[in-house]
């Protein structure tokens, strides 16, 4: 799930970007591991997303603006993941003179070590790769 996590993140963050022809365009990507917790910060200088953009994109139930196009499905699937991990993820707060959108998904210690485990998938010419 945390590979599912980390994927979805980044998609999206690469899809506005390519999206709105952002000049000059970045997707970052930190882990931090503070002995308690392990956090997944991600950020990018797209066209950003407010609080109550990220409500409603992460809300369970469709609405009637993202039902017609299906758009804000990978945060509701990424905000679900985590939480059936034991994580949470938040929208931070915009710094001064930030462009664009930076998140942050925590897991403790116990709900990551559910998620860490070795995944393996078939590759096209049928090897098996574990990661």
């Amino acid at each position: 799930d945390l590979i599912h996590i980390l994927e979805n993140l980044y998609r999206n963050s690469i899809e506005n970007l390519i999206t709105n022809s952002i000049p000059c365009p970045f997707v970052k990507i930190k882990l931090v591991d503070n002995h308690e917790h392990l956090e997944i910060l991600i950020s990018d200088n797209g066209t950003g997303l407010d609080k109550n953009d990220f409500e409603e994109l992460t809300a369970y139930a469709f609405s009637k603006s993202n039902a017609k196009n299906l758009s804000g499905l990978g945060l509701k699937l990424i905000r679900r993941l985590t939480e059936l991990n034991g994580g949470k993820l938040e929208l931070l707060p915009k710094t001064k003179g930030q462009k664009g959108a930076s998140f942050r998904v925590t897991f403790a210690y116990e709900a990551s070590a559910n998620i860490a485990k070795p995944i393996a998938f078939q590759a096209p010419g049928g090897e098996e790769t574990r990661l």
